[in-house]
């Protein structure tokens, strides 16, 4: 999972907690998630999925995870086989996380009392191709800027993340300094979140770095050949 399918799930999962303890509250979390590939939906259904399961310990609760029809559509059109967005999209269609018949409604107005739960929470992705914009009011609505928003506009805590998963010891100079460079780069080549992520994540995941320059050497020099391949 890399830092920015992380980021979604966590969020998600703060604001479902969050929306569920409130005193007295509905206890009906309605999100509507930006339009993310296959895999990236897959990982931040699990991860909701592994929550759902804590919040079955304790009462009963209703979760529907699924992706918008349009979505769905455009992988298909787009996914070539033998690949991990095909792995993906089977995937999600076997564990029926997929909206097939564009019920984008039917999510808006059910209730937990329709299902008879404690709680009800309903996590839609594909908000880029709801055909319906107009039913999203009542969703909270999540992408790219509200993550930024919620990271203090700044790479710090993908940055330690990075530092905890392979162990290297950075010091909050160090932190500093890349996340500087990481703003700097926005700055002159604007990058989303999403696609920074992807970047990030086979440096991260090879492992082979004992110190935090190790990584940052290994940053600068794929950097380099990214920026001299798309020039």
């Amino acid at each position: 999972m890399n830092l920015f399918i992380e980021s979604l799930a966590d969020y998600l999962i703060r604001e479902w907690d969050h929306t569920f303890n409130i005193m007295d509250g509905p206890r009906e979390a309605r999100f509507i998630v930006q339009s993310l590939d296959p895999l990236g939906t897959l990982e931040i259904f699990q991860a909701l999925d592994t929550h759902r399961l804590v919040w079955l310990q304790t009462q009963s609760i209703t979760c529907h995870f699924r992706v918008a029809t349009a979505l769905w559509q455009d992988w298909t059109d787009a996914t070539q086989p033998e690949t991990q967005s095909e792995k993906a999209i089977a995937e999600l269609l076997e564990r029926d996380w997929i909206d097939q018949e564009d019920r984008l409604t039917w999510y808006r107005n059910r209730t937990r009392h329709d299902e008879g739960t404690d709680g009800l929470a309903i996590v839609l992705v594909g908000l880029n191709h709801a055909t319906d914009q107009g039913g999203l009011s009542d969703f909270h609505r999540i992408d790219e800027a509200r993550i930024w928003r919620e990271m203090d506009e700044s790479f710090v805590r993908w940055i330690k993340r990075i530092n905890e998963r392979m162990g290297l010891s950075a010091n909050d100079n160090e932190i500093e300094q890349f996340n500087t460079v990481l703003q700097q780069l926005f700055q002159v080549r604007p990058l989303r979140l999403g696609k920074l992520a992807e970047f990030l994540e086979p440096l991260v995941s090879t492992g082979g770095c004992y110190q935090f320059t190790d990584f940052t050497e290994r940053f600068f020099k794929q950097l380099f050949l990214f920026l001299s391949e798309t020039i």
